[in-house]
């Protein structure tokens, strides 16, 4: 139920590894000329968070969809 716009659509791979998850996102290409402003660009931060998705799925292949997955959406203090 959640629309994201073409900056927050970097994430290319995710895969599991035992019980570590593994992603490889990248800043669309039109970003990347403001990524310098930034540590890490708020776009691609949010993009990696993506994959902590796979976590929340269960054996039955619920994906991001179902009911009771979680997305950080408010951050402060960091």
């Amino acid at each position: 139920g959640y629309h994201y716009g073409p900056a927050f659509t970097g994430l290319r791979r995710a895969w599991r590894m035992g019980d570590q998850v593994f992603a490889e996102a990248e800043l669309p290409e039109r970003l990347a000329a403001d990524a310098a402003r930034f540590g890490l660009h708020p776009a691609l931060m949010d993009t990696g968070q993506h994959s902590l998705a796979m976590d929340q799925l269960d054996a039955r292949g619920a994906g991001p969809d179902s009911p009771g997955v979680r997305a950080p959406f408010l951050w402060s203090g960091v």
